[in-house]
């Protein structure tokens, strides 16, 4: 797991351009701190990819489908990162054959949608009113969708679906400390109701699930199944 997640940041870095508040790089190296990765780990995987001293040839890769689960057809989407297209095409393939059916590349897009979340950490006082009208300003100006203030934690969320890069950058200009974020793919509609789906242990989507878990080159598997 370790491996994976910094050849993700190693990537992410390379995209970057060596901006390090690009929110892909953020959201990699979020999602190692949440993992556990050593720090030195994390500072060597983004130094490989700035400088260009990790020499695989990784490439993200994307497959859509559908798995067959109950009386239940649910979306899933696939995203990995390999070093070798036609082994990872080979066992997703392989999954999508056992548990349903591999589709064309992006066949689901219109049933997801891509959303961005920072959450980032205020002041308990002082300064925080005028730092939150910046953030809700910057954010919204910058493309987000929605800013939300919890009530006794002080703390921010902003999404934003079309403009990633832009709210990246709002992290960046008020100088606050992301404490998590992500990039992920939300069910747009058609959310499958958890009782149409087969979820006991061992269960199809469950296995394929699995089988996507333990695959090194799957980095973020989606579906529209509640639940």
């Amino acid at each position: 797991m370790i491996t994976k997640t910094c050849r993700e940041i190693s990537q992410a870095a390379k995209a970057s351009g060596g901006d390090l508040d690009n929110l892909r790089l953020v959201t990699a190296v979020s999602k190692a701190r949440q993992l556990n990765v050593p720090k030195d780990s994390i500072t060597a995987a983004v130094d490989r990819g700035i400088n260009g001293k990790d020499v695989s040839n990784a490439e993200v890769v994307r497959y859509d489908g559908t798995v067959k689960s109950g009386c239940a057809t649910v979306c899933v989407v696939i995203m990995g990162l390999t070093d070798n297209k036609n082994r990872t095409s080979a066992t997703i393939k392989a999954a999508f054959r056992k548990h349903g059916e591999l589709l064309p590349t992006n066949k689901n897009a219109f049933m997801f949608k891509e959303t961005a979340t920072v959450t980032l950490e205020l002041p308990e006082a002082g300064e925080r009113e005028v730092l939150e009208d910046a953030v809700m300003e910057s954010a919204l100006e910058g493309g987000a969708e929605d800013v939300v203030f919890s009530s006794g934690s002080p703390v921010v969320t902003a999404t934003c679906t079309a403009l990633r890069s832009s709210l990246g950058g709002v992290v960046s200009c008020l100088r606050l400390n992301p404490l998590l974020s992500g990039v992920e793919l939300s069910p747009s509609f058609g959310l499958v109701a958890e009782h149409e789906v087969e979820v006991k242990e061992g269960g199809a989507l469950e296995e394929f699930l699995d089988l996507m878990d333990e695959n090194e080159d799957v980095t973020d598997t989606y579906h529209n199944a509640a639940g």
